[in-house]
């Protein structure tokens, strides 16, 4: 599936979803993260809602299914809601136009920004991280083929605001 926009889910009964929890949600096993750079293609994403100026960048082909998955982080017992769009397991890569618009910039120019749900690094093998400063446990680290597909891609949706000014650290 190819997404088009970001996809909302629909509201739980209450109690509903609490009441069956164990039975929906095997707990995930620690794991250390792959830190090898993908060369999966991916792509940033508007909002459905056309009024709302909100992006995300995911995995360009997904299944486009959302799950609740039971956690344990650092011994704490928990449930993370997952999205098979995703660049990080447990959050978004997401931001306004302007902020998606300076992380494009960052890409082609390989330097770095930083926002409080979108951040990206270009490191010194030419790899390029993004996370959510806000709410990652880790990056995504993918190759510069893929960095620069997700520039154009963000170049392609995002709103035209004024020129990005200044250097990139």
């Amino acid at each position: 599936m190819t997404p088009t926009r970001t996809q909302h889910l629909p509201a739980f009964a209450p109690g509903s979803f609490y009441r069956d929890l164990d039975d929906l949600m095997p707990i995930s096993p620690s794991k250390e993260p792959d830190m090898s750079a993908s060369d999966r293609d991916a792509a940033c994403v508007p909002n459905e809602d056309p009024d709302w100026d909100w992006y995300s960048i995911q995995w360009a082909e997904h299944e486009g299914r959302h799950w609740v998955e039971r956690v344990n982080w650092d011994g704490i017992p928990g449930s993370a809601l997952r999205f098979s769009g995703r660049l990080l397991d447990y959050s978004d890569i997401e931001g306004d136009g302007h902020e998606m618009l300076e992380i494009a910039h960052a890409i082609e120019h390989g330097g770095c920004t930083d926002y409080g749900r979108c951040a990206v690094e270009t490191l010194e093998d030419g790899t390029v991280e993004l996370w959510s400063p806000r709410n990652s446990r880790g990056r995504a680290r993918v190759t510069r083929r893929v960095a620069l597909g997700i520039a154009r891609s963000i170049r392609g949706v995002a709103p035209v605001v004024e020129e990005i000014e200044g250097e990139v650290e």
